[in-house]
């Protein structure tokens, strides 16, 4: 990004650079640590806004900002860096409601007059359009987004930026995003919220632009005392997984209808390996999720399982028991 302002000519370039540097300082302070101030949740500060950063670039590809064939803007990827680094300011007041309140904390911590002409706009817009629902109650919240804004005097295509940010954001999942610490010798975490962090760190997400495709990859590691065969805790996670892999690939068909960037990404896999305390590692082939899945139920409200019969969470449990009782045997 601070490559492509170059264009802009150095004096606009250093000005635009400052701003951005200013606002991410002040904004560092504002980031929460969630396992100290809300337990149950897992990680938005500024290791999450990273990973979104790193996801972002991963989905637009390495030349999107190269002259002389760049594909986005200089001042769009001023927005789109600003903007991430923005989406979970609002978690400042919890997470009930963030995404509306960005703004809010905009105003706190820059100073009035110094900033670009509509950034505050652009940043209620394209941030606050990664999750909630809009004014119709419809989760269709980039569709509410102005195709194009004006940022600086140059126009932004709000709609693309703001798919960007929401599918970079879903793809943020791994084990930086909670502490097994925290999780198992402090308690931190409620019995109802463990299933999250548990599934942050069996979770590794593939961005795989130049293959057309999203992996999520899961190795599910067991033990003898909270995570067996037998435990709810156990099937609680599978069917997180399901969950999650279903939401995944939704939000990707969804973001790739108002991106161009993204519209490469044309599927979604799904790797997992169950590790038993005993016995041989159970593996569930890779399940692949394209735009040319025929479905007998609406994509929205379809399980893992009516696409994919394999991925039964009681046959899982029942091949994992059994390998349990063949290893005490031998």
């Amino acid at each position: 990004m601070y490559q492509a302002l170059d264009a802009l000519g150095r004096a606009r370039q250093q000005r635009l650079k400052n701003l951005y540097v200013s606002a991410r300082s002040e904004l560092l302070r504002v980031l929460p640590r969630n396992l100290a101030a809300a337990p149950h949740l897992t990680d938005h500060s500024a290791d999450h806004v990273a990973q979104v950063m790193d996801n972002a670039d991963r989905l637009i590809g390495q030349n999107a900002l190269e002259s002389p064939n760049a594909t986005l803007s200089p001042i769009e990827g001023y927005a789109l860096c600003l903007a991430i680094f923005f989406h979970d300011a609002g978690m400042a007041f919890g997470r009930e409601g963030h995404q509306q309140r960005i703004t809010g904390v905009y105003d706190s911590i820059v100073a009035a007059g110094s900033r670009p002409n509509h950034e505050r706009g652009a940043l209620h817009w394209i941030a606050g359009a990664h999750t909630g629902v809009n004014n119709q109650g419809s989760r269709d919240t980039i569709g509410e987004v102005p195709p194009t804004l004006v940022l600086d005097g140059e126009k932004v295509r709000a709609q693309e930026l703001a798919a960007i940010l929401r599918f970079a954001d879903e793809l943020s999942e791994g084990y930086w995003r909670t502490s097994r610490f925290a999780t198992e010798q402090l308690d931190a975490v409620k019995p109802a919220d463990r299933v999250y962090h548990e599934y942050a760190n069996i979770t590794s997400i593939h961005v795989g632009r130049g293959e057309e495709r999203i992996i999520a990859s899961y190795e599910i590691r067991l033990d003898t005392e909270k995570m067996t065969p037998s435990s709810r805790l156990l099937r609680n996670l599978l069917e997180h997984v399901g969950e999650r892999v279903m939401k995944l690939d939704r939000e990707r068909r969804y973001a790739r209808s108002y991106s161009r960037h993204l519209a490469v990404f044309n599927r979604t896999e799904m790797t997992m390996n169950i590790w038993p305390a005993r016995g041989a590692v159970v593996t569930v082939d890779p399940i692949e999720l394209s735009d040319k899945t025929v479905l007998d139920s609406p994509v929205a409200t379809a399980t893992l399982q009516d696409i994919e019969p394999r991925y039964d969470v009681a046959a899982l449990i029942q091949c994992l028991e059994d390998n349990d009782r063949g290893g005490e045997e031998e």
